[in-house]
């Protein structure tokens, strides 16, 4: 007793800490957006406990009937720490159309946000006529849509007393995207001061021909207990028929992208530019480009495209797409985003970007644009850095003896002479073979002619320099690309690879480069011709070794099998 007494008594203090340092009182609904007639449920939550007082609903009488509340406490655990909270749940019933507003609550000096919940005019057919207890009802928001324009289905199931079992079966929509906007729910509903159940599903249609399309209706099958009786209910709602129309001439005559018919369209762009004021020519321009949409589906969505020019490359990224359904339909937001490369001094001016679109609300073609922009680009700073050195680094072996007990330790302080005795015997042949082989070339040369060593010597810088080039393609591609730059400006003296004569180097650059800005793998065939052509470049007059030596090299693998 004495320790539950101790636990209760350490909970009101938890409580009252807990007002002490309240922070926020938040207000909820289950749906915002409702018809004259729906019941809907406030949930409002406090992050702390209130242990006295009662919620004060008399601001809410004006607009609302209050149908009745709960009040529930919570205390909980987490890492270690207690947190405790109020919630209430009312059910209210309002009183008129419009935009009605939840009035904040207060407690301990905290007080809520408003809140607001719109209320449109009932939709319900059987409101002006004698209601049954049940009925299946189906509705659109617009019978005459344009192709490819969002529509809005709902279909609803009302009925009195309480379900047993039973079920829908749904409507047909053929020749359309069907996308659920909304999965079952279930809610109150008060129809000439009755109350009704009410289960409601919500898609969004579009249509992909003109002409007249008709939506089978839909069959509810089960039973239903009211009054005390149990009843079979078999109910179809109403059929209904779209008449879709085709595209406005006046939309082909002016946009310049595909037909594209929502409620609205914005877009917006970001930059990331090299830190500092300045740009130059080789450095990353980054625009991020945003799209969002209302009413369409990601797949109708128009790409937006920047070509590549004289003066700038273009490396575009895969677009990314988001779609975000609501009772009101779907809002899709479209990402593009593209690295810009300057490759000419001077002002670089990125055109304009334009999206025609037919507005439903309006009726009209609209269009919105992303205004063009402009930088100032200065020429490339000379590095005066050598070429990275990209031969692959020799990997030593390291053995690191170790002692052990029972008198071995005699043993493995032989090895490291051991192993430097093997060393200097290895180094020594090394050595004299290729003295040996210095002789046996100087031999063959001084019995040569002039032409003949001239051809010799050639052929040797050649393969050195061959060898130089097979070096730096091992690397991996985000280290190729810088020391590909040095190799070229030490070797060849060309500061950018647009000053490259040769379309075919150019070309595997270019692929290097989308690569590394798109962040997707490399072909390995891409680096093996970029060797070859580099080999090329390099010594011109050698192409036709470099034929033969493949040749050979495709003989001799024929030979050998």
């Amino acid at each position: 007793m004495q320790r539950l007494l101790k636990l209760t008594a350490f909970m009101l203090l938890l409580g009252f800490f807990n007002v002490a340092l309240a922070n926020s009182i938040t207000v909820e609904s289950d749906r915002q957006n409702i018809e004259f007639g729906d019941i809907i449920t406030l949930k409002i939550t406090a992050d702390f406990q209130v242990i006295t007082g009662q919620l004060d609903l008399s601001a809410l009488k004006d607009q609302f009937e209050v149908l009745g509340s709960q009040r529930s406490n919570n205390i909980q655990m987490i890492n270690g720490d207690f947190q405790s909270s109020t919630t209430w749940l009312v059910q209210l019933l309002p009183k008129q159309e419009g935009q009605l507003v939840i009035p904040p609550f207060e407690f301990e000096n905290v007080l809520s946000q408003p809140y607001t919940i719109n209320v449109s005019p009932i939709k319900v057919e059987h409101s002006g006529t004698a209601l049954q207890p049940f009925f299946l009802e189906s509705s659109v928001d617009v019978a005459t849509p344009y192709v490819q324009q969002q529509v809005i289905y709902t279909l609803r199931f009302y009925h009195q007393g309480r379900y047993v079992d039973g079920m829908i079966r749904p409507p047909k929509f053929e020749k359309m995207m069907l996308e659920s906007l909304k999965e079952q729910t279930v809610y109150q509903k008060q129809i000439q001061g009755k109350n009704f159940t009410v289960y409601e599903w919500i898609y969004a249609l579009y249509p992909q021909s003109s002409g007249k399309i008709a939506i089978d209706p839909p069959l509810f099958n089960g039973r239903i207990q009211y009054a005390g009786q149990l009843r079979s209910v078999k109910e179809f709602a109403k059929a209904i028929e779209l008449d879709v129309q085709v595209e406005p001439p006046s939309f082909a005559e002016q946009a310049t992208n595909s037909w594209l018919p929502t409620q609205s369209l914005t877009l917006a762009d970001k930059w990331t530019q090299p830190t500092g004021d300045e740009i130059r020519i080789g450095d990353t321009l980054t625009q991020t480009i945003t799209m969002s949409v209302q009413g369409q589906k990601a797949s109708q969505l128009p790409n937006l495209t920047l070509l590549s020019q004289s003066n700038y490359k273009v490396y575009p990224e895969k677009p990314l797409s988001t779609e975000r359904p609501s009772v009101s339909g779907i809002n899709t937001v479209k990402q593009f985003k593209r690295s810009i490369i300057p490759t000419q001094a001077g002002t670089l001016t990125l055109p304009e970007q334009v999206v025609y679109w037919w507005n439903t609300q309006t009726n009209q073609l609209d269009k919105t644009v992303l205004p063009a922009k402009t930088f100032e680009v200065k020429g490339a700073l000379v590095e005066q850095q050598n070429l990275v050195d990209c031969t692959l680094p020799s990997q030593g072996l390291t053995a690191t003896p170790g002692g052990t007990q029972g008198g071995t330790g005699t043993v493995s302080s032989i090895w490291p002479w051991l192993t430097a005795l093997f060393a200097m015997l290895w180094l020594a042949t090394v050595a004299l073979f290729i003295k040996q082989k210095r002789q046996a070339n100087a031999a063959v040369l001084s019995s040569a002619t002039p032409q003949q060593v001239a051809e010799e010597q050639a052929k040797i810088k050649t393969q050195q320099a061959w060898s130089d080039i097979d070096s730096l393609c091992q690397l991996p591609p985000d280290s190729l690309y810088p020391a590909l730059k040095q190799w070229l400006k030490k070797q060849h003296n060309i500061q950018h690879f647009s000053e490259l004569n040769d379309t075919n180097l150019q070309a595997l650059i270019q692929q290097l480069e989308a690569s590394l800005y798109s962040e997707s793998p490399l072909d390995s065939r891409v680096i093996d011709q970029l060797a070859e052509a580099l080999k090329t470049f390099d010594s011109p007059n050698q192409a036709g070794l470099l034929k033969s030596q493949k040749a050979e090299s495709k003989l001799a693998t024929l030979y050998k099998r």
